[in-house]
């Protein structure tokens, strides 16, 4: 009996998962991978002007077409960021803050699973 308990538990913390109205993705995203490849998640570095990575940078992305946000995320010490969100079109959350004296290189979009790149500049 205790087996099957556990099963239905199981199967009814999936239900309540993905019927919730959350936008947040329902497993622990810890940025470090964790089994999850580009090919069902946007993965996303933070780089400066010539290229070096850089860590801390809180980002968040927002669907294009509805403007729902995931929850914003640092990057890692690689620059590195994982969100795992339902597949449409993202841009950069512009009311997340960038670092002081950083600002966006340009306008980005998120079209396809994969691995983006995304630079800070210093500000003008």
């Amino acid at each position: 009996m205790t087996k099957v308990k556990r099963f239905f538990a199981g199967l009814m913390a999936m239900v309540a998962c993905f019927a919730s109205a959350a936008f947040v993705a329902c497993d622990k995203d810890d940025n470090k991978g964790g089994g999850t490849s580009a090919a069902d998640s946007y993965v996303i570095y933070v780089t400066d002007a010539e290229g070096e990575a850089m860590a801390d940078v809180q980002i968040g992305i927002c669907d294009y077409d509805t403007g729902r946000c995931a929850t914003p995320k640092k990057t890692d010490e690689d620059g590195k960021v994982v969100f795992k969100e339902t597949k449409a079109t993202y841009v950069l959350n512009s009311y997340v803050a960038t670092p002081s004296g950083y600002e966006w290189k340009e306008e980005y979009q998120f079209t396809e699973y994969g691995e983006y790149t995304v630079v800070l500049v210093e500000a003008e």
